[in-house]
């Protein structure tokens, strides 16, 4: 008998959204901030709703799949449905030797196939663009981030972290060592960069 939030439940009655819930409070304490509140949005947005209430003991490759493309036919990015699809795929971990079943399910899943499209290139400033850019910031209090931002393509995150100690004006280095982010209940955090 497993407790999800302070009930037992016997693991061949546990929902697909019970065990989604235990894995995220598992999951709060190993994974970063960001991640975890990704995983909880997509477990709240597209997994609950369409399978949430089948039993983890009956889950199959179908309902799983066609969480899948459903996101596709909506048009979701591709991301998104990728991302769906590695959030299950990260909490079926979990459950390989309580619910191999299920397991097997989640892993079976397939991207669906989509169409090659024209991607739209990155438009980035041209030289022209940059200096005019710079001479519109040249009197703001961020003058020096704006520069930074333009010059180095820190992500935002990134730029709001720096600190003085990342600068070396002798080598006339700086170094990305942190980034901040904003978490609910603490305010602005500075965490380890992505990569």
């Amino acid at each position: 008998v497993k407790e999800v939030q302070g009930y037992a439940i016997a693991p061949e009655r546990m929902t697909v959204q019970q065990f989604l819930e235990r894995w995220l409070a598992d999951d709060a304490r190993s994974s970063r901030y960001s991640t975890h509140k990704n995983y909880a949005q997509i477990c709240r947005d597209h997994v609950y709703p369409r399978i949430g209430k089948l039993l983890m003991t009956r889950l199959t490759k179908a309902p799983v799949q066609a969480i899948l493309d459903a996101l596709h036919d909506l048009k979701k990015a591709r991301n998104t449905i990728r991302n769906v699809r590695m959030c299950l795929i990260t909490a079926s971990d979990e459950c390989e030797k309580e619910y191999p079943h299920a397991y097997a399910a989640i892993r079976a899943t397939k991207l669906p196939k989509i169409e090659k499209t024209h991607r739209q290139e990155v438009q980035s400033f041209t030289p022209e663009q940059a200096r005019t850019f710079l001479a519109a910031v040249e009197q703001h209090r961020l003058k020096a981030l704006y520069w930074t931002a333009l010059l180095l393509g820190a992500r935002r995150g990134e730029l709001l972290g720096l600190r003085v100690s990342d600068l070396d004006l002798e080598s006339k280095t700086m170094r990305i060592t942190g980034a901040a982010q904003q978490q609910k209940g603490k305010g602005m955090v500075r965490v380890p960069t992505k990569t």
